[in-house]
């Protein structure tokens, strides 16, 4: 799921323990050389770091992609490699940016999501769950949405405005989380993907021919 702004570049906010940092406020376009740690400063919770552009560790796949609109298969042997698929998803979420990310839209079946609807503003904000699904719903929004496997286009889908969330920690274990407007919306928007399902099926009929016609064309000569 994709947010509205796509800014292009690095911003360190501070570091922990709170001292002076070189690169505190500092904006850097992804090209600039960056020492190792702001590179991967995602996998450092005691740098606060904000990263809105750079190059995903994975490439996100888009429309016309075949695991986009395949369902994607439950986790069930819980081990190591599923911790490195979703650091690898939450480095490619942040570096997007966007607030979400499933699996299968960097070409993994598997049914596990990533979600931060801060982008990495705020701590403890992070999401990881594998075997989402959704018990329970109530009340209706409807906002514009976008998607990072759809970038450029978006269009107003109808969600739920709560979901009851049960899925499981990477441990295995069980656990159920309340999404509540942004995050309820997040939670549909994810569990679409390990369905199959992009947000362009939730759109109207006349909005979503009017964008899958502008895509096939764009697969056609090349561009997409």
């Amino acid at each position: 799921m994709a947010p509205v702004d796509r800014r292009q570049w690095f911003r360190c906010r501070e570091c922990t323990p709170r001292k002076a940092c070189e690169y505190a406020g500092r904006e850097f376009a992804p090209s600039e050389i960056l020492p190792s740690w702001l590179r991967n400063a995602v996998r450092f919770p005691g740098h606060r770091t904000t990263i809105v552009g750079r190059l995903p560790v994975r490439p996100i796949l888009r429309y016309g992609a075949s695991p986009l609109s395949t369902p994607a298969k439950p986790i069930e042997n819980f081990n190591r490699d599923w911790q490195t698929l979703a650091d690898d998803m939450v480095t490619t979420m942040y570096a997007a940016p966007g607030v979400g990310l499933a699996a299968p839209q960097i070409g993994v079946g598997v049914r596990l999501m990533v979600i931060d609807i801060t982008v990495g503003e705020k701590e403890g904000e992070l999401i990881v769950m594998a075997n989402p699904e959704i018990l329970e719903t109530r009340g209706s929004q409807s906002e514009e949405e976008g998607c990072l496997s759809v970038p450029g286009y978006s269009g107003v889908t109808r969600r739920p405005q709560w979901v009851r969330v049960r899925g499981q920690r990477l441990d295995g274990s069980f656990y159920e989380m309340d999404g509540d407007g942004l995050l309820a919306r997040a939670f549909a928007h994810e569990v679409d993907h390990l369905n199959g399902r992009l947000f362009l099926d939730r759109l109207g009929m006349l909005k979503r021919d009017l964008i899958v016609r502008k895509l096939r064309r764009r697969m056609r000569r090349g561009d997409w």
